[in-house]
């Protein structure tokens, strides 16, 4: 079975995001701090990525997309140097970058079974 690339996975997020082409992507990009991929539009990416790699992510995933929104709206308003002024922590509460996502990308590919394996299933 031959793997996807990184820059497939990014590709399938700048596509289905509608990102510009020089949107810059690697894999410490955090979803929803850089790319600003959260709530609808975030699940919308999450779901093309599952369309396209024909797999399911664990709903873990799709409810840290849904925090993360939830994070981002309380505090859109505020610049850090106010949140720190104000002794309130900058939100950074388990971020999800897309060498994360990629790896749960090759975890779920890598547990399918291959076409031999479906085709002879052990007794």
């Amino acid at each position: 079975m031959k793997y996807p690339s990184f820059e497939d996975l990014a590709r399938v997020t700048r596509d289905s995001a509608r990102l510009k082409r020089d949107t810059r992507i690697d894999p410490d990009t955090q979803i929803c701090r850089d790319l600003g991929l959260s709530g609808n539009i975030g699940i919308k990416v999450l779901k093309a990525i599952e369309s396209h790699y024909k797999i399911a992510l664990k709903a873990e995933l799709f409810d840290r997309i849904e925090t993360c929104r939830s994070i981002m709206q309380e505090n859109r308003d505020e610049i850090p140097v106010i949140q720190s002024l104000l002794g309130r922590p900058i939100p950074e509460e388990a971020p999800i970058t897309l060498g994360q996502l990629y790896k749960l990308v090759l975890q779920e590919l890598h547990a399918m079974p291959t076409e031999s394996q479906a085709a002879h299933p052990a007794n």
